[in-house]
């Protein structure tokens, strides 16, 4: 049996989680960023040392590692009672519970990396300003969990966009949010008028600004992102 209650999904059996569920999620995305890739494929591991899930681009495969979700393992790190009051589920009644926003990260990075070949990544060093906090930012916004990994980068990102682009409304913060996750000539396009604030022709002055935004002190304003977080998130799905 599974379900999804408050952008958590619920499984009796790991078995559920299939790659017809994936790619509902991915099908999902493709209307969110209005766009659509070849799909990735699923791949389920019990335990490994490296992080809940990840994103393979050699392979194009999504992976989940199974014991960070099973409830009763060790390596379960989620609070219970936080998503029992959220979705007013008995947690008890299920092996796994998945969030959401970890499975639409791990799809942007399939996004992310057939649209700039992690251009981001490789062209300017320093990737997890742009590649990690554009997808944390745009995952929140769509989830409405503010379950960040990358919160720095993410208020980074934030910023850039309301501060330095000054964007005031949130539906444009959205689109361009979106615009970084999966347009290769952001940063040279006059749409957003990025030239405003630096000449980003070259790679040095890419570098530059994101060495300019990452010197910032980010913690001032991470409250202030998630609130424009929220406020995206209940604009798409009508809540006020």
């Amino acid at each position: 049996m599974k379900k999804i209650v408050d952008n958590y999904l619920f499984l009796t059996d790991i078995e559920e989680f299939d790659q017809k569920l994936l790619d509902m999620f991915f099908y999902r995305l493709s209307v969110f960023l209005n766009t659509f890739i070849d799909k990735p494929s699923l791949k389920m591991l019990k335990f490994h040392k490296e992080d809940r899930a990840w994103y393979e681009h050699w392979s194009n495969k999504i992976v989940f590692l199974s014991e960070k979700y099973r409830i009763e393992s060790k390596y379960f790190s989620f609070d219970k009672e936080e998503i029992e009051g959220s979705t007013m589920i008995d947690i008890d009644d299920y092996k796994y519970v998945f969030l959401l926003s970890d499975i639409y990260h791990e799809l942007i990075h399939a996004y992310q990396y057939d649209a700039t070949q992690w251009m981001h990544g490789h062209v300017v060093e320093m990737s997890d300003v742009f590649v990690e906090g554009s997808n944390d930012l745009f995952t929140a916004m769509i989830t409405g969990q503010i379950n960040i990994d990358y919160t720095r980068e993410t208020t980074a990102i934030w910023y850039f966009l309301r501060k330095m682009l000054k964007i005031k409304r949130l539906d444009i913060l959205y689109n361009a949010t979106r615009d970084i996750i999966i347009e290769p000539y952001f940063f040279t396009s006059d749409v957003y008028k990025i030239k405003k604030y630096v000449d980003l022709n070259t790679e040095g002055n890419i570098i530059k600004l994101i060495k300019h935004i990452d010197k910032l002190n980010m913690s001032k304003y991470i409250k202030e992102c998630e609130q424009d977080i929220l406020g995206v998130h209940n604009l798409i799905f009508y809540r006020w």
